[in-house]
């Protein structure tokens, strides 16, 4: 129980915004353009909300790791400028919506394992969150009910119940014993 109380930064959340954008993605760093604006169909769509809360998710039933919103795969900038629409430009409503987002969806007990801010970066701006690992099992509520997501390398994996159970399994044995 005491572990859990005690918030440790991720050697990613210690370096410059920019240094990790030019490192690029990894098994403790993502990219994802938006929140909620389709570049492609350019409108709004809700339905990326649940990317960005994947990569959440698995970063904490993983070992942690930084999410960058606003920048895109290639690590170019794409900014908040479109997702800040659905806000009134305001940063402030921006970060209160992925709060509700991570509440309604992960759970309110999660929330003190991130830390979302709004950073400067090439004229534009992006929202960083910093994860750090749970020790205990984080679920997303999907469409199809409670979902499990880990990372493997660089990308966000949806493990199924059978998979979720070993991996639990075996994440127990490796843990140390909590009080």
């Amino acid at each position: 129980y005491l572990d859990s109380l005690i918030s440790t930064e991720t050697e990613s959340t210690a370096r410059p915004v920019t240094d990790i954008i030019r490192l690029g993605e990894g098994p403790n760093v993502e990219f994802k353009s938006t929140l909620q604006w389709d570049v492609r169909e350019e409108k709004r769509n809700i339905a990326l909300r649940h990317e960005v809360l994947k990569t959440l998710v698995a970063f904490m039933n993983s070992d942690g790791g930084t999410l960058l919103i606003g920048v895109e795969d290639s690590g170019q900038i794409f900014g908040l400028e479109k997702d800040l629409e659905f806000t009134r430009g305001s940063e402030d409503l921006f970060l209160n919506m992925l709060s509700t987002l991570i509440i309604e969806n992960i759970g309110v007990e999660f929330v003190n394992r991130m830390q979302a801010r709004i950073e400067s970066v090439s004229d534009s701006r992006i929202c960083v969150v910093n994860v750090s690992k749970s020790l205990d099992p984080v679920f997303l509520s999907g469409p199809r009910g409670s979902e499990f997501f880990v990372r493997a390398f660089n990308t966000t994996r949806q493990l199924d119940s059978e998979q979720t159970m070993h991996y639990l399994s075996l994440i127990h044995i490796s843990e140390p014993t909590r009080l």
